[in-house]
């Protein structure tokens, strides 16, 4: 199957996979990053057309099974992918949850593992296959969604304060493997405002987030970036600098 969209813009040829494409932010990513030229192939695990069959739906946004948690399931994704589109150039990884009841007091083992298994160790999978997949071209862009939760905390989210700050962390370790491996993979996270702080600071707080978080994404996925990696871009209003 062949990309049905023609325009061109920033990203115009670049394959994207996008992990978590059912979330706000996966969406909100393929859609932007579709308007600049880019062949979209969205992962998430409400999808129902299964990776076994080889076969992508026939859409704008191409969709397929993934399960963040499972390394099957990202071998598969990225082999459906490299068969199909012949190359990754960009990874996003947009899959996250929160849960509620997440304090230190009513956090069970169960919310603590669950939470890890997606927003971390989802991503540390998705880096790990990223860079196998981009290394034979020497080029490529891995984007990691956290918050700036992972810059501050806030009491009552113990697992996804704890999982957003290991997000960055390992953004910057990947990028300096990649640094070193002089593979020209670069890879760099966007911490946007949480749905559990302020919106920002009172002068800022009613500026719409959402736009520049697809904004930052096609830049970070656009050769314009090319020194940009190991690095936090954070979006929230100056909430973090008030």
């Amino acid at each position: 199957m062949q990309s049905r969209n023609n325009s061109r813009g920033r990203l115009d040829g670049k394959v994207v996979l996008i992990s978590g494409g059912a979330s706000a932010p996966g969406n909100l990513c393929a859609g932007q990053m579709i308007r600049e030229g880019a062949t979209v192939i969205a992962g998430d695990d409400s999808y129902t057309i299964s990776t076994e069959s080889a076969e992508f739906s026939i859409r704008t946004v191409n969709t397929i099974h993934l399960d963040v948690t499972l390394e099957r399931s990202w071998q598969t994704a990225f082999d459906l992918t490299l068969q199909v589109f012949g190359r990754v150039d960009v990874l996003v990884n947009a899959a996250g949850v929160s849960f509620t009841d997440d304090t230190l007091e009513e956090c069970t083992a169960d919310t603590w593992e669950r939470t890890l298994a997606i927003n971390l160790d989802g991503t540390f999978l998705g880096c790990g296959h990223a860079v196998r997949a981009m290394r034979p071209s020497r080029r490529g862009s891995i984007i990691n969604i956290a918050s700036i939760l992972g810059l501050i905390a806030n009491g009552t989210s113990i697992a996804y304060t704890a999982t957003m700050a290991g997000v960055r962390l390992l953004t910057r370790s990947v990028a300096l493997h990649c640094a070193k491996e002089r593979n020209n993979i670069r890879c760099n996270s966007i911490c946007p405002q949480s749905a559990h702080l302020p919106q920002g600071t009172p002068e800022t707080a009613d500026v719409p987030i959402a736009p520049d978080i697809g904004g930052l994404a096609i830049y970070l996925a656009s050769d314009i970036s090319g020194a940009c990696t190991g690095a936090d871009f954070v979006v929230d209003n100056g909430f973090t600098a008030a």
